[in-house]
């Protein structure tokens, strides 16, 4: 009897059909870049789930007692107690299961509520295809220009979106798999970036070449969890991992939290819960790679007109009654007229709305203080040693962090530069010598090489790097952990923001050249991030040494293509060009007590003010996790 193997784990777009493989008594997931195979079948996705349905339908006894009775099918099947769901094997070393649904639906009372547990389904082996949050792109970012979005511009919804996106992967090695009863492994749970608005669990890949890069050198390797989430389910998912990790054989006490862009900026977020003041986090390790954070402060109510107004409702119960097909062209709208150009409408802030006198719901997700569970801006609260001091960290980012973000063709020349600066800090237009420090000292129109740039285009990337991503990452290196921490410069052209990602993710079958990887350079991050998952330090046999993060010179490595002798793409650098100063006071405040700052205007978004030191451009470090779908369909508490 066949034993059906897992469901593809994307529905592309531009296909409207899905193969699965079948063997005999030896589960194989669907062919991938990961993995060649050979089936005996080939069939429709649809011929497979009108039998199944009607099997099921009628033999959900036997078939159940069939699967476990069977010892290679029962092999790859977990009970999580509200339902079970099957696993399938990848390159004969791994083993993937996909799509474990960890909250119920959030859809009718339960849109944008908090999570709630799933609900038990125990009818059949789960074993679904893949799905992704809604999504939603600023058209800045799609066609380069800031002009109004309207209803023609939306594009073609992905098949695989839904509001009902609450899933994770778990991708385990066989071996520990196998010994999932007497040992434990550590656990990695990957929080996907996309500023709030974009991105789901394998957005950039299924960590085939992370999860097999960690068992080199004897080690047993590490599991990897990968989740969606409505921008603030994070600390669900969490806790999803710290009650239900142990069944694929993984160690809840050893669990690390990376992610990238907003993933790291939610890493960050968790690091710095309640303060510090609420006793040990669901996770002892954090990477954070590219934290980012927007220089922007919008006005809440503003928004909350915006959403009536675009959706042409009058309260947030209409809202929620609305359509899924209506909320999601009314949150591309949104998402799509973000602006000024490098900014997203709900990356930035985060908006509570009081439905009752003791109850408020979290409408727009992003980081920002609700006075409980983030008590503050994270970067203020790095400065003022208040955070879980108990947590190992890793922080990365790339050395060209800014160009993405920035309208380089529209910012030429000093006036223009000013009006950039004044469009993308609202109180800076009010504050003529907040301004010119910021201008004239911090990113003075010096361009012999002194300050870190040659022209108007590297200034202007370099501020706007600064601000987003370099000083949320020093914060972290300059917090006072109990371990030391380790902070890397992603350096191999282009180096853009994201450009890591791709490293972070190799896997083993794609092709040098094809996918302009360095495989050298990947073979090293991922090993470092691996061995950090296993030891708390990145530090392993074979590798180069990497030191840890000094509060005064910043991060001990550099990630390079250079051959420099016997540490091929490694360099050690101690050059500071930016030191971050946490500000204790908003925009409101920055005419205040300027002159006594010393070339630090008293706002730089909220806490990211940057103190230049003229050297050539050197290395800092970024980094952090989580990731996901788009605008007010997301929670920061789905990851909590």
């Amino acid at each position: 009897m066949p034993a059906f193997a897992c469901f593809s784990k994307y529905i592309p777009a531009l296909y409207s059909t899905v193969t699965l493989s079948v063997t005999i008594y030896n589960i194989k997931c669907p062919h991938s870049t990961a993995t060649t195979m050979s089936s005996p079948y080939i069939v429709s996705i649809f011929t497979i789930l009108a039998v199944a349905v009607a099997l099921f339908a009628i033999f959900t006894p036997l078939i159940t007692s069939w699967w476990f009775s069977n010892p290679s099918n029962s092999s790859y099947i977990v009970d999580l107690g509200y339902q079970l769901n099957q696993g399938c094997v990848v390159n004969d070393t791994l083993v993937t299961f996909g799509n474990i649904r960890f909250a119920a639906a959030p859809l009718g009372p339960l849109r944008f509520n908090a999570p709630a547990p799933p609900p038990v389904n125990r009818t059949a082996v789960q074993n679904a295809s893949g799905v992704i949050c809604p999504q939603a792109y600023p058209k800045w970012l799609t066609t380069g220009a800031v002009s109004p979005f309207t209803a023609d511009d939306i594009p073609p919804v992905d098949p695989r979106t839904s509001e009902d996106c609450l899933f994770l992967d778990v991708l385990v090695p066989q071996g520990i798999w196998e010994t999932r009863q007497t040992s434990r492994a550590p656990v990695l749970v990957w929080i996907p970036g996309g500023v709030f608005v974009v991105g789901w669990k394998d957005a950039s890949g299924q960590g085939h070449g992370l999860v097999t890069r960690s068992q080199q050198s004897g080690s047993q390797g590490v599991i990897l969890v990968s989740i969606n989430y409505r921008l603030g389910l994070f600390r669900f998912a969490l806790e999803w991992v710290q009650k239900h990790i142990h069944l694929f054989g993984g160690d809840p006490a050893k669990v690390t939290i990376p992610g990238e862009s907003a993933g790291a900026t939610s890493v960050e977020a968790h690091i710095t819960a309640y303060g510090g003041a609420k006793g040990p986090s669901p996770f002892q390790g954090a990477i954070a790679q590219s934290p980012f954070r927007l220089p922007t402060y919008p006005s809440p109510n503003s928004h909350v007109e915006a959403i009536l107004s675009f959706g042409n409702v009058s309260s947030l119960a209409a809202l929620r009654n609305m359509s899924s097909a209506d909320l999601q062209k009314l949150n591309a709208l949104l998402v799509g007229n973000s602006r000024p150009f490098g900014t997203f409408t709900f990356g930035n802030f985060t908006f509570f709305v009081r439905i009752s006198s003791h109850s408020l719901i979290d409408l727009f997700p992003g980081i920002v203080p609700d006075g409980n569970y983030v008590p503050d801006l994270p970067g203020k609260l790095f400065q003022q040693q208040r955070f879980n001091r108990n947590i190992s960290v890793l922080t990365g980012h790339n050395r060209d962090e800014g160009s993405r973000f920035v309208p380089n063709s529209l910012v030429t020349d000093e006036a223009s530069y000013e009006a950039y600066l004044k469009s993308l800090i609202t109180p800076l237009a009010q504050n003529p010598a907040a301004l010119k420090t910021i201008t004239q000292e911090l990113y003075p129109p010096v361009f012999d090489g002194s300050q870190g740039y040659t022209n108007q285009t590297e200034r202007n990337n370099l501020t706007f790097a600064d601000a987003t991503v370099v000083c949320n990452a020093r914060f972290m290196d300059q917090a006072s952990f109990v371990t030391p921490t380790y902070a890397y410069e992603f350096s191999v052209p282009p180096a853009v923001h994201g450009a890591d990602l791709s490293y972070t993710f190799y896997d083993f079958g794609q092709v040098e050249g094809v996918n302009t990887v360095n495989t050298t350079v990947a073979e090293l991050l991922q090993r470092y991030i691996t061995r950090f998952a296993e030891t708390g330090q990145p530090n392993g046999p074979g590798l180069p040494f990497f030191p840890p993060a000094e509060a005064k010179t910043g991060p001990g490595l550099t990630l390079t293509v250079q051959n420099l002798g016997s540490n091929f793409g490694i360099k050690n650098s101690n050059i500071v060009t930016t030191d971050c100063s946490a500000l204790n006071s908003f925009c409101a405040a920055l005419p205040r007590g300027l002159s006594s700052l010393k070339r630090v205007p008293s706002c730089w978004l909220l806490t990211n003010l940057p103190v230049r030191k003229p050297a050539a451009r050197g290395s800092f470090h970024k980094g952090s996790l989580v990731g996901l779908t788009g605008g007010f369909f997301l929670w920061f508490r789905d990851v909590l």
